[in-house]
Parts: C-alpha cells; sequence; structure tokens
C-alpha cells in the first residue's frame, strides 16, 4: 500500500511540475515556423539562438548579458545610429569613412575616384589635361 501511495505521489508530482508533459527523449524538436509565419505578438518570427533574449520594446535580440548588435542595414560596418546613410554602404578609401556614407568623388571636382587619377586632390581647370582628375603645375 506505501508503495502505490508513493508511486501515485510520483505521478502527481511529475504532471504537477511539466515533467509527464515533457517530449521522451526519442522525439524530434519542434520544427520552426515557416517563412512569413507569425509567431504571435511580440514574438521574434525567426528561430533565436539559445541563450538570446527579447529586449522588451525595440524588438531587438540580445544575449544573456544583455548586449545587442546594432543594426547595420547596409553592411558597411556603422550601426545605423550613427551612420548618415544607413541604405548606402560606405566605400572604405580612407576619405570621410566615418560618415557611412559613400564619397564617389573624393574631391568634388565632378570626376568620378573611379576615373580620377587624383581622387583626393582636385581637377585644375585650365584647358590642360583636364579629364585626369589631377591638379595641374
Amino acid at each position: 500500500m506505501v508503495m502505490r501511495r508513493g508511486s501515485v505521489l510520483v505521478l502527481l508530482c511529475l504532471a504537477a511540475c511539466g515533467g509527464a508533459s515533457a517530449p521522451p527523449p526519442s522525439a524530434a524538436p519542434p520544427s520552426p515556423p515557416e517563412a512569413g509565419a507569425s509567431a504571435g505578438a511580440g514574438a521574434p518570427s525567426a528561430p533565436v539562438e539559445p541563450g538570446a533574449v527579447m529586449v522588451a520594446g525595440d524588438g531587438a535580440l540580445g544575449d544573456a548579458d544583455g548586449d545587442r548588435a546594432a543594426p547595420d542595414r547596409d553592411g558597411d560596418g556603422l550601426d545605423d545610429s550613427r551612420d548618415k546613410c544607413p541604405d548606402d554602404p560606405e566605400d572604405q578609401d580612407g576619405f570621410e569613412d566615418a560618415d557611412g556614407c559613400p564619397d564617389p568623388d573624393n574631391d568634388k571636382d565632378r570626376i568620378l575616384d573611379t576615373q580620377d587619377k587624383c581622387p583626393n586632390d582636385p581637377e585644375t581647370y585650365n584647358g590642360r589635361q583636364d579629364t585626369d582628375g589631377c591638379p595641374d603645375p
């Protein structure tokens, strides 16, 4: 009789503690929702990495320490909060790279840097080699 009561108590405890509803070890883990499927209000729509936490209010994911990867829509390495051109990647050419904006004509001489022999020194428009992008002596 004592054995039976003990078994019943164990089963009651398992049911109350959620142990009885846990899937058996051989069961496959649930699949993530399909792309575009809503996971419910406030829930992330994509699978979340273990250890990630949802930061209330802004929808950004962070790790367990609360650190977050800042958004960078254009992938230029500058987070959008500091990027003056968050949808256009910086060209990383050593000229005003901290602003996050591409600079197709660094010296603003109307000759694109890709064709400018001197991209950081403006052309001298004087009728002599005015298409090379370099100042004339």
